[in-house]
């Protein structure tokens, strides 16, 4: 796991000693039993590890255009860092902790935002990125975001372009900014807003479907 993923804050800040220290950790607190040395353990690694959670998780809400406010981003921060090292084996995984834990950061905020049914705009190689790094990705969310991405990828451009409008406003009208993205686009606005209204029939069907 040490070719470079993708471009994202505070993968190549962290270093070598601390990389090494995050692993050890990772590796008592997978080995013992008892539970206090684990939590111990498990609280030393994640006053090591928060500062970078937080970098890389709002480093990728910025590349998808979405925005989670201090409360939410400390306490997203616990999950995702659980979720983080349950998913790491020891056995598999080597001391090139960032890469690891930006990866999974990353999946962790997929699955977040498709089970909460909301518009999000998420670059294809973030993506497929994911889907390689991940085995046999056992959430229903990555079936919907294909679904998402193949349905897009039959569109004309512009139509396009309005279907990321209607994902990233999947549960709200702004008319004015309806009116500003139709003379953007180019498109009548009459034609803009029912096809916008048509394809978040569509996202919606497709992220609803069980």
């Amino acid at each position: 796991m040490k070719e470079r993923v993708f471009n994202l804050g505070g993968i190549d800040k962290m270093d070598k000693k601390l990389q090494e220290e995050c692993y050890k950790l990772i590796k008592k607190y997978k080995s013992i039993k008892r539970e206090s040395y684990k939590v111990k353990y498990r609280n030393k690694l994640y006053s090591h590890l928060n500062e970078y959670i937080l970098i890389w998780t709002k480093s990728i809400l910025n590349r998808w255009k979405r925005y989670m406010d201090k409360g939410e981003l400390i306490s997203n921060s616990w999950d995702i860092f659980i979720f983080c090292l349950d998913s790491y084996d020891v056995e598999k995984f080597d001391t090139h902790i960032p890469y690891f834990f930006a990866r999974y950061t990353r999946y962790w905020l997929l699955t977040h935002y498709a089970k909460k049914e909301e518009g999000i705009l998420v670059p294809l190689e973030d993506l497929e990125d994911t889907l390689k790094t991940i085995e046999d990705p056992q959430n229903i969310a990555f079936g919907r975001l294909l679904k998402l991405y193949r349905y897009r990828d039959t569109l004309p451009e512009d139509s396009k372009l309005v279907w990321d409008d209607a994902l990233l406003s999947i549960n709200y009208t702004d008319r004015k900014r309806d009116n500003y993205r139709s003379k953007k686009i180019g498109m009548a606005d009459s034609t803009y807003l029912k096809l916008k209204q048509s394809f978040k029939g569509i996202i919606k069907f497709i992220l609803e479907e069980s």
